[in-house]
């Protein structure tokens, strides 16, 4: 696998290491940036003055190339850090003791959950200004909302808010996952709780995106119809399945998907969108319009059911992966899937750098790479078999070739996602590889009769 046949697998692992190694290596963010400027100087000085061809000169370019990538790497994860001094999490001590009065636009679904019988309304809200002793004074930066009560609030209004500002905390110590750590590669710092009696007021509504409120508003009518004709424990199933909404799932229910290793199936990923762009696309069939409309159509509802889903990592994974795909039938040329899955990761990693330590991109993209490298391992092992053996290759049939490919993508995905699970949830379930055979052919038909 050559970097001038792959060159995004080795951009995107370059740029990784980059975002990994940003709080180790003890340079400043000016320094930085002058030598990732300087390599690239460098590369477009090889390429105007070496002839092409010059194998010395090839490799040079490409270490030139792939250092300019782990800098330019370091300098997004410690600009996305940056926060300037007008962010809110720097003036919060100051608002430990008294109530903090905020104002701000709701960038994020609002959800609604229930825990010992108590509803708590959350969302993520960016801070516009916060009120002092001097009056309102402009602000910035993000901070996660917990009102406890039921609040008819949604995407986009700009509201008025009274709660405590405090640092997030660590609910399971005993296990590697912070919580902290997970609020703070979204950029959120802060928290701020809101009782029942204390102030909320929708100042103004509309203030965010069309499209993304357009998409949630339909996330929320899908969610109604399911509340209304399903019970509580299949409705949050089902939201979880169809929307990418686990909020409502109960607790033991999550436990019985994870012990068993099918936790997976409740995190939208690379099978429900293929199954939503199956669905897309015969839709599209029953409208008497040419190809490439029909495909362009389903591309546009790919992008709104992410959108709609809230942009998780293995929805935007799966998602550029098909619309890759799509867009290579137009173009009538197979793409390379490595190249496509490590693209993937790279637009993700650009749009935030911390994804990478996010759980379910870790999940999502070693399994996606375990079936395919696993999978060629097979092709390439079932190939020098039937030319070792000099004889002609005799096909098994369709039922055994299916059990087959079953099992091997099944152990593929548990090979892949075992050390993460291990080290994230300190369990290992062999009983995935056969639970995967019997519970994946059934979330397609719940993920078809769903819609």
């Amino acid at each position: 696998m050559g970097v001038s046949r792959r060159p995004l697998v080795y951009s995107a692992l370059s740029y990784a290491l980059g975002i990994a190694a940003h709080d180790y290596v003890p340079v400043s963010f000016s320094y930085l940036c002058v030598s990732v400027a300087l390599t690239l100087c460098v590369v477009c000085g090889l390429l105007c003055i070496v002839p092409r061809g010059q194998r010395g000169s090839s490799y040079v370019l490409t270490v030139f190339l792939l250092l300019s990538m782990v800098g330019t790497g370091m300098i997004c994860a410690r600009s996305a850090r940056y926060t300037g001094r007008k962010n809110i999490s720097r003036i919060a001590k100051y608002y430990r003791k008294n109530p903090a009065m905020v104002r701000g636009i709701i960038v994020s679904p609002v959800e609604e959950r229930r825990s010992f019988n108590k509803v708590k309304t959350t969302f993520t809200l960016q801070v516009d200004a916060l009120r002092s002793r001097w009056g309102w004074k402009k602000h910035s930066g993000y901070v996660l909302v917990n009102i406890f009560r039921t609040q008819d609030l949604v995407y986009g209004d700009y509201v008025q808010l009274e709660g405590r500002l405090h640092r997030p905390y660590n609910f399971s110590p005993e296990n590697n996952f912070s919580y902290k750590e997970y609020l703070l590669n979204r950029s959120i710092h802060l928290l701020l709780s809101v009782k029942k009696s204390s102030v909320v007021e929708m100042i103004e509504r509309g203030r965010g995106n069309f499209f993304k409120a357009w998409a949630l508003g339909i996330r929320r009518t899908m969610q109604g119809i399911l509340s209304q004709y399903l019970s509580a424990n299949e409705s949050g199933i089902m939201s979880a399945i169809l929307l990418g909404d686990r909020s409502s799932i109960l607790k033991p229910v999550r436990t019985l998907f994870v012990q068993t290793g099918t936790a997976h199936v409740l995190a939208i990923s690379g099978l429900h969108v293929g199954v939503v762009s199956m669905l897309f696309l015969g839709f599209m069939k029953l409208i008497p319009i040419g190809r490439r409309l029909q495909l362009g159509g389903v591309i546009l509802f790919l992008l709104s059911y992410a959108v709609l889903t809230g942009f998780r990592p293995s929805v935007v994974r799966a998602t550029i992966m098909m619309v890759i795909f799509l867009l290579s039938l137009l173009i009538e040329k197979e793409p390379d899937a490595l190249n496509t899955l490590f693209l993937a990761a790279l637009i993700l990693l650009s749009l935030n750098p911390f994804n990478l330590f996010d759980v379910g991109f870790q999940l999502s993209f070693v399994c996606v790479f375990s079936i395919m490298r696993l999978n060629l391992w097979r092709k390439q092992k079932d190939a020098s078999r039937c030319f070792n053996e000099a004889r002609v290759y005799v096909p098994e049939g369709k039922m055994i070739q299916w059990i087959r490919q079953s099992l091997l993508v099944s152990l593929s995905v548990w090979i892949g996602a075992a050390g993460l699970v291990s080290y994230y949830f300190g369990i290992i379930t062999p009983v995935t590889v056969l639970a995967n055979l019997f519970v994946v052919p059934l979330i397609s038909v719940v993920v078809t009769l769903g819609f």
